[in-house]
């Protein structure tokens, strides 16, 4: 038997907890005599942040209905008051079967004793207050719990506060190792890493033939509308390291050039074309649909930098391949202008125009054809 714990950044714009990693997590739940190990904490820490980002885009809401009004001498209104009641524990509760612990036992000088020792999850001074807590408490549900348990699966993104990394996979801190006695803790950043560790997934059916090419007609162009936020969201916050396996991929550069290439930014032109979907794959409990999709980026910009006193030495390669912009007296700016292809997965509500999932496979710097 399995207790699986998951922080408060798991949660994070999964709040409904209906995207294709949860719908995999609950049949692997549901289907065994495993269960979720539920911090009190974290459900807390997750209403606030649910109430935090409803309230900033409310005012996001009223500042464009003032700005039209005041444009257009309108009187548009729109009220968000008692527009949602978002309680986490509902939710899980009507998902998993699960085991609820609390923070308030934990003694205030077992996390004062970490801030002053400087141990994990504390990153300086009285930084990490919540993660020790947090930390502490799941400890003590241990300590609770462990008759019949084989394993405790605790899945954090905060990897650099919780956990050490070897190579591509992660194992506890050994100052977090220290609080507990011959427990078996294994460790996740997210719950797509427990499940291929742990080979889980989830039967899912395909749409085939006729079905498929129906599906296809009706819904290609509306999913490219439906998942223009998350395009957009994507390429300003897309990590270095996808751009320079992309561009590795592309043109065949060497590690140490890509090391040095830095501050990257991607602009968007014209916006996305030539959609296409792959494969529709579906479950029968469910009326979201699992969409392997691509589209085309023709017509933007890949802009970064190289430090001058590195570029001189590979300055043939560099300049065979990309265009320089400008030159200070340390950095010269380069730009590219590829087609970029993405391959993407969407786990999405077409009836509903509501996207659960969306993530990007693979970018792929490619001349269109």
């Amino acid at each position: 038997m399995k207790y699986i714990f998951l922080d408060t950044n798991i949660f994070f714009k999964n709040w409904y907890l209906d995207s294709k990693d949860f719908e995999i997590l609950k049949h692997y739940i549901n289907t065994s005599d495993n269960e979720l190990l539920v911090s009190r904490l974290v459900c807390e820490e997750t209403n606030n942040k649910f109430n935090e980002s409803f309230v900033e885009l409310s005012h996001t809401i009223e500042k464009s209905i003032t700005d039209i009004n005041n444009l257009t001498k309108g009187e548009i209104s729109i009220s968000l008051e008692n527009i949602h009641d978002y309680n986490i524990s509902s939710i899980l509760e009507k998902k998993f079967p699960l085991i609820y612990f609390d923070y308030t036992d934990v003694p205030h000088e077992k996390i004062i004793s970490k801030i002053f020792k400087k141990e994990k999850p504390i990153k300086n001074s009285d930084i990490g207050y919540r993660d020790a807590l947090i930390w502490l408490s799941f400890v003590n549900a241990i300590k609770h719990t462990k008759v019949g348990v084989d394993e405790y699966i605790f899945i954090s993104k905060n990897h650099k506060d919780f956990f050490l990394k070897q190579g591509d996979t992660y194992s506890l801190h050994h100052d977090l190792q220290k609080d507990l006695d011959d427990e078996n803790v294994s460790v996740y950043i997210d719950l797509k890493s427990f499940f291929d560790s742990h080979h889980i997934s989830i039967p899912f059916k395909e749409l085939k033939n006729d079905e498929f090419h129906k599906f296809q007609d009706q819904y290609t162009y509306l999913i490219e509308e439906m998942i223009d936020y998350q395009i957009e969201e994507y390429f300003s916050n897309i990590p270095y390291s996808e751009i320079r396996q992309a561009i590795k991929k592309k043109y065949s550069l060497d590690t140490y050039i890509l090391s040095n290439m830095f501050n990257f930014r991607i602009e968007i032109i014209d916006g996305t074309e030539d959609p296409e979907i792959d494969r529709v794959q579906y479950l029968d409990d469910n009326d979201n649909m699992l969409v392997d999709y691509h589209l085309w980026i023709r017509n933007c910009m890949i802009y970064f930098e190289i430090p001058n006193f590195y570029c001189s030495f590979v300055e043939d390669t560099i300049y065979a391949l990309f265009q320089d912009d400008k030159t200070n007296e340390t950095t010269t700016y380069f730009f590219s202008p590829p087609d970029i292809c993405l391959e993407l997965e969407i786990f999405c509500d077409v009836n509903k125009e509501y996207v659960s999932s969306f993530e990007v496979i693979e970018m792929n710097l490619e001349k269109y054809c």
